[in-house]
């Protein structure tokens, strides 16, 4: 199963919008622009196929024996035995709105039985551009019932390893 941050996509969205009508205005504005408009329409479809990089490759797989933690350019394997548990931010702690948060911050981590800590963004709260988010993020998502059943696994695969090293 595999676990994908819909806010990369939209933000991709988002930028690639502005960055549409930013080469519209250019090329219809007619009026040499020279490095400045280019380098704005650059910045922009840049900024858009980052969020939709982030969107396809940065996820949560979870298999049987391990989670795979999707970055941008690389992957890191983690062995079941090696998950202490997975969390999230309380609805009452999280930033409400998208533009105005740390895009980290709300992301779900997994601590390791060596006790380090990885942040997992494949799993996050919808964030959303309306002051209906102030109300709607204040709540128990889809991401927090995501954290739970990734805890459920965890203790599953906990149960199935002290089973295995106590008949061997």
């Amino acid at each position: 199963m595999t676990f994908r941050n819909s806010n990369f996509l939209k933000a991709a969205v988002g930028w690639s919008v502005l960055a549409a009508v930013a080469l519209g205005a250019y090329i219809a504005s007619g009026l040499p622009a020279g490095l400045t408009g280019i380098g704005i329409v650059t910045v922009l479809f840049g900024l858009a196929s980052y969020y939709l990089a982030s969107w396809s490759r940065r996820t949560l797989r979870v298999l049987p024996d391990r989670v795979v933690i999707g970055h941008v350019f690389s992957e890191r394997e983690v062995p079941w035995s090696r998950v202490q548990r997975f969390t999230i931010r309380e609805p009452s702690r999280r930033t409400p709105f998208m533009l105005a948060f740390h895009w980290w911050a709300d992301e779900a981590k997994v601590t390791l039985t060596d006790g380090s800590v990885l942040r997992v963004a494949g799993v996050e709260p919808w964030h959303g551009f309306t002051a209906l988010s102030y109300f709607t993020i204040a709540r128990r998502t889809a991401a927090d019932r995501t954290v739970d059943w990734l805890n459920e696994m965890q203790e599953k695969s906990s149960a199935i390893n002290r089973r295995g090293r106590a008949g061997a």
